[in-house]
């Protein structure tokens, strides 16, 4: 339209230290859709470190198309300022629905955000680029803030201004200086140890236990108190709709993810086994349509909007409605495509491992391990591991006699030395199948079949 900017501004979603959010209409579009639209703070602007984050934040995003990471279709300047396009997502956050509910909210609806939250955050780390690049992304600030539910019951992981990554285009460097959410942060990060996704399992742990206590936890971050305020956190979690036994179970989990020491916290794919086999011991939905009828729409729906022109931070936004602005929209700081993210073969094969029946389902199996043939034995392994599995670590999920049959079958093709001393544990297991099976690899190994 004539004498009107690039976009239409329809409201300010949120403003911050860095950047203003807003919901958009973009004026070029001919479906009219409403995207989000995030505008880096002027004052900030002239600062070399923060464009180089704020871009590769865009380029991690274009990186990630996954149904709960949010999506950034593309990175433009305009007024020599960089403005990020994402998906507009129709929902609102946990810190959010905690401020209104101003309590607790439902452990099973929580507890699946986080089931979820977990998958976007592993296959950011554990997958690669279509270019076949491994991305080893750290959120490094996961949060009540940052983890969206929409009215439709979709989850959303947000803002990955702070995150690291390996990917080849990264500009930004490795500051000294802690970043992030300190009430969210774990320990070792103010002892400037190496982050690992153990990170980002802490501050999901803490989201989820805020969620269910609907107080902000405040842990210590020296050892010898830590453990124990948590501990007295947790007595206020939320289990009335639980059975005892749920109860006592829901806590030790909750406490693994917050236990000081990274090792003592399950992996990324612990987490998701120890969700899911919670889930299905308490009888949980996965469902989030009626936990987003309850609380996330009306939420949404009621949430306090004004004319954007009215708003505080307007002056922020404005050149997006300003009619030169057109002109200005450019490439000038990188168009950011957005392919899909590619699993590795061994990310494959341990999502098909995480669903229920898997190894009723052996031909799926073998085609699977057929079209990824640069699998590792190393999901198999993991299944042989909790064969053996002791009953503190409750985050693994009993193996059945079928599902051990089965992996000691996967890995007859893979019969590395690391593979053999394991399975020999099992030459006199009770049942004589799974004794069997482990000779057979063991002798097929030693005769070089």
């Amino acid at each position: 339209m004539a004498g009107e900017g690039a976009f239409e501004v329809l409201e300010i979603r949120a403003a911050g230290a860095y950047g203003t959010v807003c919901a958009a209409r973009r004026r070029d579009d001919p479906l009219g859709r409403v995207v989000a639209v995030k505008v880096l703070r002027g004052q900030l602007s002239g600062s070399p470190q923060v464009l180089m984050r704020t871009r590769d934040e865009a380029r991690l995003l274009s990186k990630l198309n996954h149904p709960n990471i949010v999506r950034v279709e593309e990175l433009r300047g305009m007024r020599r300022r960089p403005v990020m396009i994402m998906e507009w997502v129709e929902g609102v956050s946990i810190r959010e629905l905690l401020d209104e509910q101003r309590g607790p909210l439902p452990p099973q609806a929580l507890l699946e955000v986080g089931r979820r939250s977990a998958r976007a955050l592993g296959d950011a780390y554990d997958g690669r680029a279509s270019n076949g690049q491994t991305l080893r992304i750290v959120h490094r600030d996961i949060k009540p803030g940052n983890l969206l539910v929409s009215i439709h019951g979709e989850v959303k992981v947000v803002d990955f201004g702070l995150a690291r990554g390996e990917f080849l285009e990264r500009e930004a460097t490795t500051v000294s200086t802690i970043i992030g959410s300190h009430g969210y942060m774990a320990p070792e990060r103010f002892h400037g140890a190496q982050e690992s996704p153990a990170v980002d399992v802490y501050g999901l742990g803490l989201t989820l236990i805020e969620g269910m206590t609907g107080r902000v936890p405040v842990l210590p971050r020296l050892e010898a108190s830590h453990d124990e305020a948590l501990d007295k956190h947790l007595e206020h979690l939320e289990t009335a709709d639980l059975s005892e036994v749920d109860g006592r179970a829901l806590r030790r989990l909750m406490r693994s993810l917050c236990a000081w020491d990274p090792a003592e916290r399950p992996t990324i794919d612990q987490l998701i086994a120890g969700i899911e086999a919670f889930q299905e011991q308490a009888g949980l939905p996965r469902d989030l349509m009626d936990f987003a009828a309850a609380f996330v729409t009306p939420v949404f729906e009621g949430r306090n909007t004004c004319d954007p022109h009215d708003h505080p931070v307007w002056h922020e936004v404005s050149f997006l409605e300003d009619p030169e602005s057109l002109d200005a929209l450019s490439a000038d700081l990188g168009s950011t495509p957005a392919p899909g993210l590619a699993l590795t073969a061994d990310r494959r094969v341990r999502r098909f491992l995480a669903e229920p029946g898997w190894a009723e389902r052996r031909r799926e199996l073998k085609w699977l391990l057929a079209f990824n043939p640069d699998w590792t034995p190393e999901p198999f392994v993991e299944v042989l591991h909790r064969a053996n599995t002791p009953r503190w670590q409750f985050w693994r999920k009993p193996v059945s006699v079928l599902e051990l049959a089965m992996a000691l079958d996967a890995l007859k093709h893979r019969p590395t030395p690391v593979v053999l001393e394991l399975v020999a544990q099992f030459r006199d297991h009770e049942d004589p199948e799974i004794a069997e099976a482990a000779s057979s690899l063991i002798s097929r190994a030693e005769a070089g079949a």
